[in-house]
This record gives structure tokens, sequence and C-alpha cells, in this order.
């Protein structure tokens, strides 16, 4: 049975893969910061999902993927699914401290963790939710721009550096448009 953790699972896009992919037969590991809507995933898929309740911006990430990691028997597929956006206009600290972290600094040490834990498998794949924001910068989320240009530049050395280690770890930048999710706010 294929094996795949979804970082950022409880709505959206995370959500609806995880039961794509549980629907498939894939055994499906979940995170996400809300263990009712974790626990409720895992409800409707019993015998295919499996749950760690953790938040990309804590310090229990690699101990959290380990752990999930084991309770799957091994690992296929990575998708970084975790993200935060919040209009900026006014350059607000605290919404541009917020993306940074979970959009740079849970990102980078989830998929560097990975990333490490393929090579030593000898194979694997790495997918991760960027954005068509990371194409140009934008005044309304400057940080969040930033951010989704940080994780497609990341994505790419991975690339690059799995090819220079001539090893099957493959790397997918998911570059989305404008989805109907709850974190799109405005009107369109």
């Amino acid at each position: 049975m294929n094996k795949v953790i979804i970082i950022g699972a409880t709505s959206g896009i995370g959500k609806q893969l995880a039961q794509l992919y549980a629907t498939n037969n894939w055994l499906v590991g979940v995170t996400g910061r809300r263990r009712a809507l974790l626990d409720s995933l895992q409800k409707g898929f019993p015998d295919n999902i499996l749950t760690e309740c953790f938040d990309v911006t804590g310090k229990e990430n690699v101990e959290c993927m380990k752990n999930l990691i084991q309770q799957l028997g091994g690992l296929d597929l990575l998708i970084y699914n975790s993200g935060y956006g919040e209009s900026s206009t006014s350059l607000n600290w605290e919404i541009d401290k917020n993306t940074t972290q979970i959009n740079v600094n849970g990102f980078a040490e989830i998929v560097n963790f990975a990333f490490n834990y393929f090579v030593v498998e000898g194979k694997g794949h790495i997918a991760a939710t960027s954005s068509i924001a990371a194409i140009r910068g934008n005044s309304f989320a400057p940080a969040y721009s930033a951010s989704k240009a940080y994780m497609s530049n990341y994505l790419e050395g991975l690339y690059i550096k799995a090819y220079k280690l001539n090893l099957p770890v493959y790397i997918t930048d998911i570059r989305p448009g404008f989805i109907k999710t709850k974190m799109a706010k405005g009107d369109g």
C-alpha cells in the first residue's frame, strides 16, 4: 500500500487530497492544528487515515513526522499543503511574521527532513502547494508572495540536488490559481 503524509489536511485542498488518496486505497497520514477536524476526517476513512496533530510553527515538527512515518510503516509521498496568507496592506508585522513562520520556516523544516529521509530510502516524492503569487510580488500581501517564491525556489534547489545525487526523489511545485477557500478572502 502506498503511503502519503499531507501537511495541512484539516480543510480546503489538503482535506480533499486526503479524501482522494484514502478513496484510492493509499495509507494517508494527515496533520493539522485542529484535532477535531483531524478526527472527523479519520472517522470517514478509519482503515486508511492516521492523524498527527501539530502546528508547523511549533518546535516538534521533526518528531511528529518521525512518529507519523513510523505509524504508516514508511513514506512514499509528502505533500506540504499548510499555508497562510492575509492581506497586509499596512505591513502589519504580526501578519507577515505568521506568514513567514508557516510558509517559510515550517515548510523548510518539514521538506528538508522529508528530502533527507528520501535520500536515505533511495526514493520518494515531495509535492508542495506554493502559488501563482510566487511569480510576482504584490502590495496587498508582500510576505505571502515572497514566502511562496521562497517555496518555489527551495523546491527547485531540491530538484537539482536530487538530479545531482542521481536519485529518484521527485519534486512537484503545485501552483494553483485563485481558489475559493476560507483563507481566500474578498469578493473574487
